[in-house]
């Protein structure tokens, strides 16, 4: 008889050390339990299976099969629960069995998904009872038979039909075939080997059913494909598969064999370089046919876009493919699925002891076997994610098809016997160091790869190397950091002082992977590595004089060259400041005033091999009168009292004048930590951040020793004694280029060798950013640091902090509620600075203007809707002298207002978004007509379609009388085209619902595309501003209602003539659309209160800025140093 006992989990004592009653201490259940041979118990999370809740329960049964385990909950000597289930990782709001009103909660159901799980499970057992040694069933029968002959003939694709037609089929799965034609609706599957649903991993009945039908069905995939992986089969009875994507498989290849003969039917895949185009959610893609009729085919299903399409005949396809977590089968079950013929990959076999989590990213990783480098491409699919697909003939990916993440360096300190101090073998001077391919995008930015996308393209070389590395890592991490999330927090709150893994652990990691390097014996180890991962740049590390090894040349005497795989090409030079020479330039006053202090510093660095100490006479008598330049010297005083020396590159000795770099240096911004928190809430897992600082950092690269006098500077400009640094130095220009360089190869390196680890990291010269996700995102963070120590990364531990909310390179981030902006501190300077220059009657100075605007554009980069309002800022800020003082304008007072209720308000922190695909489908199209007395606006909806009879839409004549602002006294409207356009959007907007308020919590914005054949308006919208009125405040407006909706809006440009019906709808030709699908539209019912406030006072503004530009001194621009002098703290 089966039976089956669910009751909430044994959690152990509580923190009061009350040991609440559970039926699972009862020694009567536990005996029965243990008494039936066929007995299984174990605990699970219901929000695994959809709940609210984590709600942990236990179940146990005899129902689960031969291969489930007894797992009793166990405790610590406390009584404290300890597993075998940890906590939920997932975000759940409010309390377990607490009701919205604040009463106890004691009806909560069990999910839907376990209750079918259950009920699956005692459906297998009912079923079992004829399923082990009884081969009558006529499929098993025939599957006998040809397993007898296969020791004689090879089964053939006929063999495979015949079984196929005596298989038991149940329904596809829902998904791929919600969306199908009735006609084509009738199509069945049969489902063999490994499942995972709902967190749970185990086998499909019709292991126990038909192994002998799968055995065969396995010897047909073996044959067909050799050596490739499948845990899983199904086989398609005239199925046909909507559009979709796998995105529940593991990344390998789908296996594709027909069975049977039948004319078309191939598998539409998505691919950038095919030209069969279909529609992917709306928007036209391209791909390529795969003609599975013709020959077996390998279908990137996991991460590609697909559909089957339609075919004549009797179509009977067999699919092998990977499902995740198989790491998690038991013994028994891998063994089962392997004495069927399944061929499972690597990563299926990783034990499963202490720390599970570590192990997770590695049953994930893509063993090379599985994607042939030279056959595949990324590109960028609808979703955002990265796909693989076959090239054009004769095409090659980046750096020979092996490199995915690129940027972010690598290091260790110049001195001190890390592993970049080694001597190095030549290379002929001039010759440029890396491929001379051009920069590629796709490899520019390690954050730029999702983490089911990294290593994709590796061989199986590089993915052995990786794994191998990884296991080293994740053995010394277990035994350094015993308790992983307990570590986290103290680093996050800054309660770790220094390193958890000691310099032994450090140096015994570096041996192990020394030993699997191709050289064990050369001190340079992360060259080496980089190379078998097929680097672009790792010949910068330790080939030739000029590395990093040896010392890098500043760049004064000839370009540097061009790393063209790493970083795009430098189109734009800055122009710096122009002084007269002078190679003895006395410090700054902060400099003199911090003298001692400076000079300690100085002999910190030379005892660190960081600086030489010397006199001006012989640094000239060994290196020649004209190298020695000597630097005026500044200091800044830290908060912690230490004083930090800046060392003037440019002024007087003009050694950065002379430096000439050609590659384009990048750094993460606004819209990249928008990317990255849009990207882990789209994970759906809890997140961990930390922000990190690396000490010094630009003092990490050697500099060769001949540029080492134009380098010198003096503690005191009275002093007799030279310093001369040997290493990069803050204030030369070519520091920050060689520091992003090293660093960048140890980020690619940590990339690669974490593969599909679910995290992010960002750097900002010596500002790091990480954010861990999933359920082993504490292993992963650790497991991070753990390799960029080990490649010499100099962490200042104290430094740290993090949790779900940090602020970085000056924003705010807010991996709780999913927003981000500026800091408390940061709104609360811009609100204090409007109320001085209130309490002061409005008057403010130029220079003080100048920095208040320069801030809020700052702000604005990450809150972007609030960046129409700078636009009366930058106006008054071009025509009022950074010495003049004067009285702010109307308009101007009525902008500061608007900022201080805002930030006042909570509008410091904007929820996130991603940055737009490639191609956006178009919500609505709408145009203006302007003519003497009238302005037409009219517009239609896409939601349903291009066709015009289906679609919503308006039509609306405004007067002088109803909007003032976009005629002139004699009637005339077309100066104000621009502005009448954008107007038509804001109305389309309105009249087609995209600006009603969702009606739950929403923190994702909403991102919305209109079309409209103005060039003017979509160039507004992206730049974001306007000095042009009326456009201006419409523009002001417009963003005002789009943040109320929690929408973005892009607005995308059309010709004329591909926009015809909107522009049928100004001239009120209505003929190609249904009346009764009008929109009734006028302008009142538009918010405008913004606008006609704004117009008020834009007179007296334009007024008041002509007569102020025509009183205006001419002043000499102002330096860099004046502008850092005039610089207040915010």
């Amino acid at each position: 008889m089966g039976w089956l006992l669910v009751h909430p989990e044994d959690l152990g004592a509580l923190h009061s050390g009350q040991r609440p009653a559970s039926i699972w201490q009862l020694d009567e259940l536990r005996a029965f339990v243990e008494g039936d041979e066929h007995a299984a118990t174990w605990a699970v999370h219901m929000c695994t299976f959809g709940g609210d809740l984590p709600h942990p329960t236990r179940l146990a049964t005899n129902l689960a099969g031969p291969e489930a385990q007894l797992r009793w909950p166990q405790f610590d000597a406390t009584g404290s629960y300890v597993g075998p289930i940890g906590r939920c990782e997932h975000l759940h709001h409010g309390g377990a069995g607490i009701a919205h009103d604040g009463s106890w909660k004691t009806d909560t159901p069990l999910p839907l998904a376990f209750c079918e799980h259950v009920v699956q499970m005692a459906c297998d057992w009912q079923l079992s009872g004829r399923a082990t040694d009884d081969v009558g069933h006529p499929a098993e029968q025939f599957a006998t038979c040809l397993l007898e002959q296969s020791d004689s003939r090879k089964l053939g694709k006929h063999d495979g039909e015949a079984l196929a037609r005596l298989l038991e089929y149940e329904a596809p799965h829902p998904a791929a075939v919600a969306d199908a034609a009735p006609e084509q609706s009738g199509g069945k599957a049969f489902f063999g080997g490994a499942y995972t649903k709902g967190g749970v991993t185990g086998l499909r009945r019709s292991c126990r059913l038909f192994p002998q039908s799968l055995k065969c069905l396995t010897l047909l995939l073996r044959d067909a494909f050799p050596n490739k992986p499948f845990s899983s089969l199904v086989v398609f009875n005239n199925v046909k598969s909507t559009m979709h994507k796998d995105v529940h498989n593991a990344p390998y290849p789908n296996l594709l064999l027909a069975l049977t003969t039948f004319q078309d039917g191939q598998v539409w895949m998505e691919s950038s370089h095919g030209h069969v185009v279909r529609m992917v959610r709306g928007i036209p893609r391209k791909g390529v046919l795969l003609p599975v009729a013709q020959a077996p085919q390998e279908l990137q299903a996991h991460n590609c876009f697909h559909q089957t399409e339609a075919w004549t005949g009797d179509r009977v396809l067999l699919v092998g493919f990977t499902v995740t977590r198989l790491h998690s089968l038991s013994p028994p079950m891998r063994d089962n699925l392997l004495s069927l013929g399944f061929v499972l990959p690597p990563s299926a076999h990783l034990p499963q002891q202490g720390g599970e989590g570590l192990a997770d990213r590695e049953a994930e990783a893509v063993p090379a076997m599985a994607l042939k480098q030279h056959e595949l491409h990324a590109t960028n699919t609808p979703s955002g994610g990265t796909i693989l697909e076959a090239p054009d003939p004769g095409s090659s990916t980046p750096s020979g098809g092996t490199i995915l993440e690129a940027p972010g360096p690598v290091l260790g300190t110049p001195s001190g016997g890390t592993i970049l101090e080694a001597p190095l073998s030549d290379q002929p001077d001039g010759e440029d160091v890396g491929d001379p391919q051009e920069f590629d995008p796709r490899t520019s930015r390690c954050s730029g790869w999702r983490p089911k996308s990294r290593g994709a393209l590796a061989s199986d070389i590089e993915h052995s190397h990786s794994l191998s590395i990884r296991r080293i890592l994740v053995s010394a991490l277990r035994e350094a950091i015993p308790d992983r999330k307990k570590a986290a927090f103290l680093l996050a709150t800054g309660k770790m002082e220094s390193s958890p893994f000691s310099r032994s652990t450090i140096a015994k990691v570096r041996e192990r992977i020394a030993a699997l390097l191709p050289d064990p014996e050369q001190a340079m180890q992360i060259p080496q590595s980089l190379r078998v991962f097929g680097d672009p740049d790792y010949a910068i590390l330790d080939q030739g004089k000029d590395s990093f090894a040896e010392g890098v040349p500043l760049g004064w005497d000839k370009p540097i060259g061009r790393a063209p795989q790493v970083f795009p090409k430098r189109t734009h030079f800055r122009k710096l400041d122009e002084t007269e020479f002078d190679p003895s330039m006395v410090n700054y006053r902060s400099a003199e005033l911090n003298a001692e202090q400076l000079e300690e510093k100085f002999r910190q660095d030379e005892r660190e091999g960081l600086m030489i100490c010397t006199t001006e006479a012989e640094a000239k008598k060994k290196y020649g009168e004209d190298a020695v330049l000597i630097a005026a010297m500044g200091a800044v005083t830290k908060a912690n009292g230490d004083v930090r020396p800046l060392h003037d590159g440019t002024h007087g000795i003009n050694l950065n004048n002379r430096i000439v770099i050609t590659d384009k240096l990048q750094v993460p911004g606004p819209e990249d930590l928008q990317e990255v928190a849009a990207r882990v809430k789209e994970s759906k897992e809890a997140p961990f951040s930390l922000c990190a600082d690396i000490s010094q950092a630009h003092r990490r690269v050697k500099v060769r020793e001949a540029d080492w006098p134009r380098l010198s500077c003096k503690a005191s400009s009275q002093s007799r004694v030279l310093w001369l640094n040997c290493v990069g130095t803050f204030g030369v220009s070519s520091a920050a280029y060689y520091w992003s360089r090293l660093f960048g190869a140890v980020g690619r390196w940590t990339f690669r060798v974490l593969s599909l680890d679910q995290f992010y990291m960002l750097i900002y010269v010596d500002d790091l950013h990480v954010v861990v996700f999933g359920c082993d995102k504490y292993d992963t963070l650790w497991l991070l640091f753990l390799a960029l120590e080990v490649m010499g990364t100099p962490f200042s531990f104290h430094k740290f902090k993090g949790g779900v909310e940090v602020d970085y390179i000056g924003y705010h981030l807010s991996y709780f509620t999913w927003a981000a902006g500026i800091s408390e501190k940061r709104a609360s300077w811009i609100i204090e600075w409007i109320d001085r220059v209130e309490a002061d009657g409005w008057m403010v100075s130029g220079r003080r203007l100048v920095e208040f605007t320069g801030r809020l554009n700052f702000v604005t980069r990450m809150i972007t809707w609030l960046k129409p309002f700078l636009a009366p800022l930058f106006a008054w800020n071009g025509v009022l002298s950074r010495s003049t003082v004067a009285r702010l304008p109307e308009m101007v007072m009525l902008v500061l207002r608007f900022f201080r209720h805002q930030f006042s308000s909570g509008a410091r922190l904007d929820s996130v978004h991603m940055t737009w695909p490639a191609q956006q489908r178009q919500a609505f199209r709408t145009d203006a007509k302007c003519e003497r007395g009238r302005i037409v606006l009219g517009g239609w909806s896409l939601d349903h379609g291009v066709d015009t009879r289906q679609a919503p839409w308006f039509a609306l004549e405004v007067f002088p009388n109803d909007l003032p602002a976009l005629f002139k006294p004699d009637g005339s409207s077309e100066w104000a085209s621009t502005a009448a356009e954008l107007l038509g959007s804001y109305v389309g907007l309105h009249a087609f619902g995209h600006l009603k308020k969702s009606a739950g919590r929403d923190s994702l914005k909403m991102q919305v595309c209109g079309g409209t054949d103005n060039k003017a308006t979509p160039a507004i919208a992206a730049k974001g501003l306007s000095n042009k009125w009326p456009v201006q405040g419409i523009h002001m407006q417009l963003s005002v209602a789009l943040r109320e909706a929690n929408k973005v809006c892009k607005l995308a440009w059309r010709p004329r003539e591909e926009n015809q019906d909107a522009d049928d709808l100004t001239n009120l030709k209505t003929e190609n659309f249904v009346p009764s699908k009008r929109v009734t539209v006028a302008l009142k019912d538009l918010p405008m209160g913004l606008f006609h406030e704004l117009h008020e006072h834009y007179e007296s503004f334009r007024d008041e800025r002509a007569a102020m530009s025509a009183a205006k001194k001419i002043e000499p621009k102002a330096t860099k140093r004046q502008k850092l002098l005039d610089k207040t703290e915010w």
